[in-house]
């Protein structure tokens, strides 16, 4: 039973009324019968499936990398923003975009222009494709590589050489079983 006089719930194809012609019957708040609905025009959001876009990506990282250099945690940037934390870290994995007055914001909070954010973004090729950040960049600016690169730096030099002696055997090792499969 509907909340309103005169209608009654006919579940998804919108609500029926009581039409002022006898014997029939008028559709609103769900638009025509199902029969006679349009199909709906394309969304002009992306499918899901596609994923952040690569320059809200890099912006996070971006967040990230100077929040990690400041010390200061998810929480304590959300309260300069008057945001949650959960927020901080959906911007970070570029998971929703950064509106230009958010991004004002954290750009005052961590003392860096607005500028700092888009640095290093990659261009495009030859082709006009976008070309995407290394891996290594975004490595170096998660909160992981940023503690494993500091740890690497303050080891004495020889043996910051021997590590990546190392390293480079492990992954050409891993290089040479990967081509036997």
């Amino acid at each position: 039973m509907s909340r309103f006089p005169g209608t009654k719930s006919s579940g998804p194809s919108g609500t029926v009324c009581n039409s002022p012609i006898r014997g029939q019957r008028a559709y609103v708040a769900g638009g025509a019968p199902p029969a006679l609905r349009q199909e709906k025009p394309m969304s002009r959001h992306k499918a899901k499936d596609e994923g952040p876009h690569f320059v809200d990506v890099h912006v996070g990282h971006r967040l990230r990398q100077r929040r990690g250099e400041l010390g200061i945690s998810q929480t304590i940037l959300g309260d300069r923003l008057g945001i949650t934390f959960q927020q901080v870290q959906k911007y970070e994995r570029g998971a929703n975009r950064i509106s230009a007055s958010m991004l004002y914001k954290a750009a005052t909070a961590l003392s860096v222009s607005i500028g700092y954010f888009f640095e290093d973004l990659p261009g495009k090729d030859d082709s006009g494709e976008p070309v995407r950040p290394s891996e290594t960049s975004y490595l170096a600016a998660s909160p992981k590589g940023h503690r494993l690169l500091h740890a690497i730096l303050g080891l004495p030099s020889p043996v910051r050489l021997k590590m990546s002696s190392l390293v480079n055997a492990i992954g050409a090792r891993k290089d040479d079983d990967s081509d036997e499969d």
